[in-house]
């Protein structure tokens, strides 16, 4: 418990308050301000609009399949979308930055908790140069754009990693399912629920699932191809795309992408998860997710970088988080910043690929638990020690 509110106070006098400063800084000197919000404000206006001739009401994402977050993120922004047009924008900013900020705690929190990093010394100027990053491009998802979807997701998978490293399975499948709720590619994060300890590992899973579900299930029951209307959104493949890269040079989304980016990513995490790697699941999920992407939007940042700062804290403790600034550097640039485009797409590559290989390196920071491997049915049981009394 002192270890919990030592995190808590020293987060609460630099994640935050870096979170805060950068996304007041980029709200005065940038020009662009909640670029996506109207999607969230059409969204909320049209779900309590039934009937309406554009598609109001459980139609919403039949008609819109544009909106490609959760009807949880709608819930969220239906407030700031009954406020005047500039005010509700602002107030979404401002709701947003909120969260990341939380989201700084939470990384705290989950860093703290690890042996290594109680171990290291000199750790305060590496976090806040981490923070840092993470608040720099957080505001491309708070101030520039102002992602609802984006920020409840990502904030509410750094809630369960710090409710894992405190072994609250009852917090864990809550975050998780407000993730899933809110963006649909959080799913990938869903094999955490198998790590707190405790029985019935794979019921937490379902019920992740579950709740997820039940908030898509009146517009699915209504019109049973909404589900094939939110996938066949597509956008640009992007010239500085991993993908294009990859040698997939569709103008846009091809119409395997978004499956293989959900089971190739599911994959890993469960790996990693069953391999004790489950500070690294974020980073690498999110890797997979962009490595096969065809957008480079810059608010895609966030995400990775947070996933970085969560497993480097633990494996690289009492270091400068090198890995989580180069993340953000490339992350921000690539998209217009380097010429030729293809090799943005190379870097981005490379990233990703590199980021996968962190993920199982030998460098990581713990291995498998017992409650992980020996106390669960249905997970593989590994052998005792054999100890061999020595003769007198």
């Amino acid at each position: 418990m002192r270890m919990l509110d030592a995190a808590l106070t020293d987060a609460a006098r630099s994640g935050p308050l870096v979170v805060a400063v950068v996304a007041l800084l980029v709200a005065v000197l940038s020009t662009r301000h909640a670029t996506s919000w109207h999607f969230f404000h059409d969204a909320a206006h049209l779900l309590w609009a039934p009937g309406a001739a554009d598609g109001g009401g459980l139609d919403l994402y039949l008609v819109h399949p544009e909106f490609q977050f959760g009807p949880l993120a709608v819930l969220v922004a239906a407030p700031f979308a009954l406020l005047p047009a500039s005010s509700g924008a602002w107030a979404a900013v401002v709701f947003a930055t909120l969260l990341g900020a939380a989201a700084t705690v939470a990384v705290e929190v989950t860093i703290r908790s690890s042996a290594n990093h109680r171990h290291a010394t000199g750790t305060r100027q590496g976090r806040l140069v981490g923070e840092l990053a993470f608040a720099i491009v957080w505001a491309d998802v708070a101030v520039r754009t102002a992602h609802l979807d984006d920020a409840i997701a990502l904030t509410a998978a750094a809630f369960a990693c710090a409710a894992i490293a405190r072994d609250r399975w009852g917090l864990t499948t809550l975050a998780l399912t407000v993730a899933v709720a809110a963006k649909p590619w959080a799913v990938v994060f869903v094999p955490l629920a198998l790590v707190p300890s405790g029985r019935h590992p794979y019921s937490r899973v379902g019920v992740v699932l579950a709740g997820a579900l039940a908030t898509w299930l009146p517009f699915i029951t209504d019109e049973p191809h909404t589900v094939t209307a939110a996938g066949s959104f597509t956008i640009t493949n992007a010239p500085a795309s991993a993908l294009r890269v990859l040698g997939v040079v569709d103008p846009s989304t091809p119409a395997w992408v978004r499956p293989t980016q959900f089971v190739a990513g599911l994959l890993v995490t469960v790996a990693l998860v069953r391999a004790g790697r489950w500070r690294a699941v974020v980073m690498a999920g999110l890797a997979v997710r962009f490595m096969l992407d065809p957008g480079t939007h810059n608010y895609y940042a966030a995400g990775l970088v947070l996933g970085v700062l969560l497993w480097e804290g633990g494996a690289r403790p009492g270091r400068l988080p090198l890995v989580t600034v180069a993340t953000a550097l490339v992350m921000e640039i690539t998209p217009a910043g380097v010429h030729p485009a293809a090799l943005g797409g190379l870097l981005r590559l490379a990233l990703t690929i590199g980021l996968l290989a962190a993920a199982w390196s030998a460098q990581h920071l713990e291995r498998p638990g017992p409650d992980l491997w020996r106390s669960r049915p249905g997970w593989p049981h590994r052998p005792a020690a054999r100890h061999t009394p020595r003769r007198p």
